[in-house]
């Protein structure tokens, strides 16, 4: 079986899709979906990180080279075959080469190259995978400090760990990033999702605003309350665009509960739900949980207690662990003092406060979600369990 999944774009009723179908047919390739075009195959396909599919695209004069380099953008590492109408001149070849295509083929159809061509992109291309890591980090109720989170937790992990790091703001009415870092962004989210279609990944790339080495952020509107309906499938082609410019990816979710909430969650790599040790913030948890699991989203799930007070009794991390039952429950210690300076200076926590309690917290985060979580010590491993102790 081929290790690629096809899908068929540009193709119409002719005599090429019938030879293309027959000689997928003969080298045992299912073919996934086809597409009138490039607009309705990005409009259509999710983005599934691991998936394998080879796109091949029916290039019939010049302006389709345009085409080809977006559908590459937004699917970046799963191969392209060009295939070119025979009244493309030679000249076309390497210009869809360097637009994107991994592959080109020239109609009409020798069975010979194509099969050559197909063999070609399985040893290339069969064990794709995306590097960049997605983290969909979502308050479960309102106020419980999600965003503040995600700032501090893009900056530990550009500092602590210089990675890059884009930090973007899926807020579709009104954002607080750009005023919690005191920037003035010349683009938003919603510009962006407002004109999918036109943009491409340098476009993506100026919209971005340098806030410190390795950390970037894509604001929230933040000039005006601007209400933006935006379909899961242009959130997720921005993702897409996100994952090339960056290594770690952190999309601050405000608690819409639709579907596009829930769809962009299941996209992402991690999942961490930002809750509060009150009643109405702890069942809203739960039902996050709940529905994540009916939708079954795969995503490794962290959740984090914001503002943990060790003294609170009845919802102490022994006890919130019995009712929540979480894959792992993590604590961000509650110290506002340093939270509200940093907020008011429109500054992370690592510009005004680098030795604060939280910010301690937040590293331990950022250590857990890039994988590099040490293992304790013996006797780092004996005080752990004299702290839960203490702490249940």
């Amino acid at each position: 079986m081929y290790p690629l999944n096809v899908v068929l774009v540009g193709f119409v009723e002719t005599d090429a899709l019938f030879d293309l179908r027959r000689e997928l047919h003969n080298a045992s390739v299912a073919v996934e979906t086809e597409y009138p075009d490039v607009p309705a195959a990005l409009a259509a396909l999710p983005l599934l990180p691991n998936a394998k599919r080879l796109f091949t695209l029916f290039i019939k004069a010049e302006p389709d080279l345009k085409e080809l380099e977006k559908l590459n953008e937004v699917f970046p590492g799963q191969p392209i075959m060009a295939l070119l109408d025979p009244v493309c001149d030679a000249g076309m070849v390497l210009k869809a080469m360097r637009a994107g295509a991994a592959q080109v083929v020239v109609l009409p159809f020798a069975a010979d190259d194509f099969q050559a061509a197909m063999k070609r992109l399985a040893l290339q291309f069969g064990q794709v995978q995306t590097d960049a890591t997605v983290i969909a980090v979502s308050g479960v109720s309102e106020g419980c400090g999600a965003t503040t989170l995600s700032v501090n937790l893009a900056r530990e992990i550009a500092h602590v760990h210089r990675t890059p790091c884009i930090l973007a703001e899926l807020s579709f009415q009104m954002g607080r990033l750009a005023c919690y870092l005191n920037v003035e962004p010349h683009f938003t989210t919603a510009d962006l999702l407002g004109d999918i279609d036109r943009i491409d990944l340098e476009a993506i790339r100026r919209a971005l605003t340098e806030v410190a080495p390795n950390f970037s952020i894509l604001a929230g509107p933040y000039q005006g309350i601007v209400p933006v309906e935006a379909p899961v499938s242009s959130v997720v082609r921005l993702l897409n665009y996100l994952r090339q410019l960056a290594r770690v990816v952190i999309v601050d979710m405000p608690a819409r509960f639709d579907a596009t909430y829930f769809d962009t969650l299941a996209v992402a790599s991690r999942v961490m739900l930002v809750a509060e040790q009150k009643v109405p913030s702890l069942h809203a948890l739960r039902l996050v949980l709940d529905s994540l699991e009916q939708r079954e989203v795969v995503a490794a799930k962290h959740v984090v207690i914001n503002r943990y007070d060790p003294t609170n009794e009845a919802f102490s991390l022994k006890r919130l662990e019995e009712l929540l039952k979480p894959e792992r429950l993590l604590t961000v210690a509650n110290d506002y003092p340093h939270l509200a300076a940093a907020v008011n200076a429109g500054r992370a926590l690592r510009d005004t406060a680098p030795h604060c309690r939280a910010l301690h917290d937040i590293d331990h985060l950022a250590a857990i979600v890039l994988g590099a979580e040490k293992p304790p010590t013996q006797h780092e491993s004996f005080l752990s369990k004299l702290m839960h102790t203490f702490r249940g």
